[in-house]
């Protein structure tokens, strides 16, 4: 069986497929709209708080804390520095296997943690990403869904661009203790970030606290704690704010998830030419 399976697929009697809808936004997102659209046309920024519905919610996050396997998950290390260049991804599959790899790992966060410390462009945290088309997994669902008609009409009601649809760039990512994402933008990623943040019961505390900082980094104009099914919007091309995830507290032992995403502006007709 394929892990994280959507349970809302069945078979007719004559054998065709049918395909209820896995992930629904909530009636309270929907409602706040108005509100939504207010806060980003003054920052730049907004968090959509109960994004999902309960029970899409859920479907989410018990997929990413339990059902995804380890196989999945990619531990990611960086450093965007002359003459100190590192770019890995190591499967954590290894990691658990193999005391040498894990051995492996754990200096690269060290090199990475100091690289940070000198101001440098860096990081380290686990993703995982979608499969090839018709993947009945959950996390191809979840892609599908931000693919859809109904997502694409609730960003333009929200940041007044409309996005490409088949044209979104998606992971999961994960991080645990040590791991953080050094201040960046995102800008030749596409118009509007979102992150999708899907950890329950993370405290401030812990660290893992998104960050939306001024152009130069030096000032931090909002701390976004991950709140369970919180979905945070940036906007890439006009505010170009810097953001980044602060790092996770070595007493943590809980991993902190979200799904993260750019979308790509659609061109209109006079746009295009």
């Amino acid at each position: 069986m394929v892990p994280g399976r959507s349970q809302y697929r069945r078979h007719r009697a004559d054998g065709e497929m049918v395909v209820k809808k896995v992930f629904r936004i909530s009636n309270s997102a929907l409602k706040n709209i108005k509100t939504y659209r207010e806060e980003w046309e003054t920052t730049g920024y907004v968090s959509t708080k109960n994004f999902l519905d309960e029970t899409s919610a859920h479907l989410l996050y018990t997929l990413l804390s339990k059902k995804i396997p380890e196989y999945w998950w990619f531990r990611s290390f960086k450093i965007d520095e002359e003459d100190n260049m590192i770019d890995e991804k190591i499967n954590m599959k290894l990691v658990q296997k193999d005391k040498s790899v894990k051995a492996l790992t754990d200096n690269l966060l060290l090199k990475c943690q100091e690289a940070f410390s000198r101001h440098v462009y860096c990081f380290s945290f686990d993703s995982a990403h979608a499969h090839k088309t018709g993947c009945p997994c959950l996390l191809c669902e979840y892609k599908q869904f931000i693919n859809s008609g109904e997502f694409k009409e609730f960003v333009q009601a929200v940041t007044n661009t409309r996005p490409k649809l088949n044209d979104i760039h998606f992971k999961a990512t994960r991080y645990q203790s040590g791991q953080f994402l050094a201040p960046h933008t995102d800008e030749h990623h596409g118009f509007t970030a979102a992150i999708h943040h899907m950890t329950q019961n993370w405290l401030p505390s812990y660290g893992g606290n998104l960050q939306i900082l001024s152009n130069d980094s030096k000032k931090v104009k909002k701390t976004v704690v991950p709140e369970f099914n919180t979905l945070t919007f940036l906007d890439l091309k006009n505010a170009r704010y810097c953001h980044g995830v602060t790092h996770v507290a070595p007493f943590v032992k809980r991993s902190r998830y979200a799904l993260t995403y750019w979308l790509n502006k659609e061109e209109s007709k006079n746009e295009s030419g």
